[in-house]
């Protein structure tokens, strides 16, 4: 981003050439510029320190010549004085989003019928120019936005540059009569698509597509076209400026910890990138027994219109709080054996889920890693290869009306195949399935 520009008047120039905001709207520049700045620095300093990958494929600032061009492609001369389309033009003029290949390669693909021939051409340098990691699956993962994975549901959100943002636009315009104050600034796409669309008339960032579910009653749904969505800053927060509110609170979530850097399909490594699933705050709970320590969270996937959550399991290693030697706890191995769920309901009542394994999975935890035994065909549990780390277990809450998670879990010491032990029971403390008005929603 550089250094804050000396002259506004050369600033203004520099940055949007000859489709320069009014003079009424140039007030506010300075401090979108600044937030714009400082934005985009806390995502980009924690990528360098974390995901260096994802930082690579943060874009350079968009040219005058290149905002001028995107203005003109999607007809949006009239919103000059739009105070979201100015803090979206400072977002750009720091990064032009993440310029990925194989998001060029994709819209190449699907949108050829829906852009033109000067857009087409850009496209086709992007898709040999922009950033390409040697392994194409990783370009998936590396979404600024961040991810996560459930059963064959894969999601991970990509900050698109301004090419990306006419394309989508555009198509979405055509095909799904998308009004003309909606842009596409962030997306996903697969078996459900998710989509991040800024309103440049109020000001609104919205996430969808959305289907409806007894866990939105306390946000608004917004109609754009056909398509619903739903506001992603809290219903408290000042209109006009979500999308830097929005990239901000991600800053803050990244640094503070809340979002790590880990697989979005576990345990691949391959798939390392921002899990959305909270790893510390109010939404993610922690406790230990005999030294089995579960962690847990969820988060909510509009786009399938349920919660996805996470439980995580591992020994307590020597030095961490919780741990205990072997001989305390009674066992050098243990082995989930079943699975028993408590999904409670705001009338009280409450659904009990029970079963062996957790889908499919009967992991064997020693200290520092774990076992991956799986059930067989045969329904034999087999042996697997021993991993380090966290087992992790990703899972989908159903489309009910649950407004909260809890259980156990019950291991055998030892092994299945070689009990050391009486079977005993390890709490999976309750963390809510709920999005409140005045949460931010990713």
């Amino acid at each position: 981003g550089g250094a804050p520009p000396r002259h506004w008047t050369d600033f203004t120039v520099r940055t949007f050439g000859a489709s320069q905001p009014p003079a009424a709207a140039r007030a506010t520049l300075a401090p979108l510029w600044q937030s714009a700045r400082e934005a985009w620095g806390c995502v980009s300093r924690w990528a360098g320190d974390a995901l260096p990958e994802a930082k690579a494929t943060l874009g350079p600032p968009a040219s005058a010549t290149e905002w001028q061009l995107f203005v003109s492609r999607l007809g949006l001369e009239g919103l000059q004085a739009s105070e979201p389309l100015l803090a979206y033009r400072l977002l750009s003029a720091v990064h032009d989003g993440q310029r990925v290949a194989s998001d060029a390669v994709t819209a190449l693909r699907e949108l050829r019928d829906f852009v033109d021939p000067d857009l087409r051409q850009a496209l086709h340098a992007a898709a040999s120019g922009w950033y390409s990691h040697p392994s194409g699956w990783r370009n998936e993962c590396l979404g600024l936005g961040g991810g996560f994975s459930a059963y064959s549901n894969f999601a991970c959100l990509r900050l698109l540059p301004l090419p990306l943002v006419a394309a989508w636009t555009g198509f979405l315009r055509a095909q799904s009569g998308l009004p003309e104050r909606f842009l596409v600034v962030a997306a996903c796409f697969g078996d459900a698509p998710r989509l991040l669309l800024s309103d440049l008339a109020s000001g609104d960032l919205l996430l969808g597509p959305i289907s409806p579910t007894p866990h939105l009653e306390a946000r608004q749904e917004v109609a754009a076209g056909h398509l619903r969505l739903l506001r992603v800053v809290p219903a408290s927060a000042p209109r006009g400026r979500d999308l830097l509110l929005w990239l901000e609170e991600l800053g803050r979530r990244l640094e503070g910890g809340v979002y790590l850097a880990s697989p979005l399909e576990p345990p691949d490594p391959r798939s390392v990138g921002i899990c959305l699933f909270p790893q510390a705050g109010e939404k993610h709970v922690s406790c230990v027994t005999r030294g089995i320590r579960v962690t847990a969270s969820a988060l909510y996937a509009p786009e399938m219109a349920t919660f996805a959550y996470s439980i995580r399991l591992a020994l307590v290693a020597p030095g961490e709080e919780g741990h205990l030697p072997a001989a305390q706890r009674g066992f050098e191995t243990a082995q989930l054996h079943t699975r028993h769920w408590v999904l409670r309901q705001a009338d009280g009542g409450a659904d009990q889920v029970h079963g062996k394994g957790v889908v499919g999975n009967f992991p064997l935890l020693r200290e520092g890693g774990w076992r991956d035994d799986k059930q067989r065909h045969s329904g034999r549990i087999g042996q697997g290869e021993w991993c380090e780390g966290v087992f992790v277990y990703q899972s989908l809450s159903g489309r009910g009306s649950s407004i909260s998670f809890e259980g156990s879990i019950d291991f055998v010491p030892g092994s299945l195949e070689a009990p050391a032990g009486e079977e005993f029971a390890v709490a999976v403390p309750r963390f809510p399935l709920l999005v409140g008005a005045d949460e931010y929603l990713f």
